[in-house]
């Protein structure tokens, strides 16, 4: 109904009939006519009215709360009722009076209301989202029969998951090879092939009562299985897990992963000259946050590079297939990673810890800073590796910072005590988070400045003359043949300058070593 036929209807019917049902009433401020209300409060602007004591305008023809009381047009005409408990209004959508609902103080009641009652078994919803969990879980239970992995232990391990349901997100499900579509191979991961595919189906979205089916949402998603870690794959800052698959023909089994468009490295080496400080800092953030939901459930990534960490809408750590928890002994003495981003008590062959993964992020953060790949000038053999023992790292930026430019030299220390060579000295990934957390509120305090400091970092990195790859380093993860017998303790950094390389040392020797030979002929 528009504005003019409510308002001709008003005028026409409604004030009419007023007048003429209250003529003969009782005299008060509400029976007054208009003319004798100007009268009697001609200095007032409000009055109350003395039925309903509620103030109205000493203007209007009547008081609404009182003729609202008196007639049925409020009902008839209006998308409110009047709660006969308290007496407020009440929109005839809602299922209860609020200010009722307030002053109850019955909890299941209260329940009740919030969340609603499941359509199919009248209990109260345990969530108002998702809906009644209980039914839920009975619907795939009743789905077990219906599927198979062949593997009874992943067959224990995704019905478990269900049977424990508590978010959609969160479900991991068995599915059919068939029902991916445009598959194609991405590359080589350390253990097995990483494919991207459309997921014709999608993941599960709902129940629905009517059809009595699941109702799914198609999306893209990726391949790559461990059981230890499936838990881990619900937490943000961590490549999200839908389920598992196999491949036809084949005893090879998949885990089904979300969709990520770049790794690390790629990203950084595509977006070299455009990347912002703070596009760098919110990139450090994520990981650091993703790492500390990965030792948060007591589990140790053991290959943490650039090239696990992947990028598409947001950042996550990915490739799990050699995490470990961080209680179980190790199982073999094999050195497996890329070289530049180990700790150098792993390359000696000690076992993986937590501070292991810390040194790694250590190393990461100081490549998002600089652009540049560590020790991108050496060949990744032994010798690089007895000088990591001998606490070379790879060159950080200039040791001379601005002092407006404080929140960097915080930085510089945070990425200087991941990488220590004695692992009791490195902080633990909550340290790192609450001490970075710091490092970005002293960012946005110094972001005036951000400007002269891009022109500052930009002419340093531009004017390095390590910006090559050396032909024989290696960012990928592999098997080293290494031997720890040989290696010397691990030692902390000292400065490019006093460094001397162990290839020198033993260049320096052989030079020696031919010179007395020579001098031994010429006699």
């Amino acid at each position: 109904m528009s504005f003019k036929e409510i308002s001709t209807y008003l005028f026409s019917f409604i004030f009419p009939l007023v007048y003429h049902n209250l003529r003969n009433n009782e005299s008060t401020d509400y029976n007054l006519s208009l003319d004798e209300r100007r009268k009697k409060y001609k200095d007032y602007r409000y009055i109350l009215c003395e039925k309903c004591k509620q103030k109205i305008d000493m203007q209007d023809y009547y008081c609404l709360n009182c003729y609202y009381n008196e007639t049925d047009n409020y009902k008839r005409y209006c998308n409110y009722v009047l709660c006969e408990k308290c007496k407020h209004e009440v929109n005839k959508r809602d299922y209860k009076c609020n200010g009722c609902y307030i002053m109850e103080t019955d909890p299941e009641e209260k329940i009740r209301m919030r969340l609603g009652c499941c359509k199919e078994c009248h209990q109260v919803n345990k969530n108002s989202i998702i809906g009644c969990v209980s039914c839920i879980i009975g619907h795939f239970k009743d789905d077990f029969d219906k599927w198979t992995s062949g593997n009874k232990d992943i067959d224990k391990l995704i019905q478990d998951d269900q049977l424990s349901f508590n978010s959609y997100s969160e479900l991991l499900e068995w599915i059919p090879y068939n029902k991916f579509e445009k598959i194609k191979y991405i590359a080589k991961g350390g253990f097995s092939g990483v494919y991207s595919a459309t997921w014709t189906d999608g993941q599960i979205k709902r129940w629905n009562p009517l059809s009595k089916n699941w109702e799914r949402n198609g999306l893209r998603n990726k391949d790559c299985f461990k059981k230890v870690f499936i838990k881990a794959c619900y937490y943000p800052g961590i490549l999200k897990c839908f389920g598992i698959t196999q491949v036809p023909g084949s005893f090879n089994y998949a885990l089904v992963l979300e969709y990520m468009k770049d790794d690390l490295r790629s990203y950084l080496k595509k977006n070299y000259n455009s990347i912002t400080w703070g596009q760098k800092l919110m990139i450090i953030k994520s990981i650091c946050y993703g790492l500390h939901v990965i030792h948060d459930l007591e589990l140790i990534h053991k290959d943490l590079h650039p090239g696990n960490v992947l990028i598409h809408d947001n950042i996550l750590i990915s490739d799990f297939g050699f995490c470990v928890l961080a209680n179980k002994p190790p199982t073999n003495k094999n050195v497996y990673g890329v070289m530049p981003y180990m700790a150098p008590e792993i390359l000696r062959e000690q076992q993986h810890t937590l501070a292991s993964d810390i040194y790694s992020l250590g190393i990461i953060m100081n490549e998002i800073i600089t652009i540049t790949p560590p020790f991108n000038n050496h060949p990744h053999d032994h010798f690089l590796v007895l000088d990591i023992c001998q606490g070379l790292r790879p060159d950080t930026i200039i040791t001379e910072i601005p002092n407006s430019l404080n929140f960097l030299k915080e930085l510089k220390d945070l990425i200087e005590r991941c990488w220590d060579a004695n692992p009791k000295n490195r902080p633990t990934s909550r340290e790192v988070c609450d001490i970075y957390l710091d490092i970005l509120n002293n960012y946005t305090i110094q972001r005036q400045v951000e400007h002269s400091f891009d022109e500052y970092i930009n002419t340093i990195i531009n004017s390095s003359s390590t910006m090559g790859i050396h032909s024989e380093a290696i960012y990928t993860s592999r098997t080293l043949d290494l031997s720890p017998a040989d290696l010397p303790e691990p030692t902390n950094y000292i400065s490019s300058e006093e460094f001397i390389s162990s290839r020198i040392v033993v260049q320096d020797m052989q030079t020696n070593e031919r010179s007395e030979c020579l001098d031994c002929m010429i006699k």
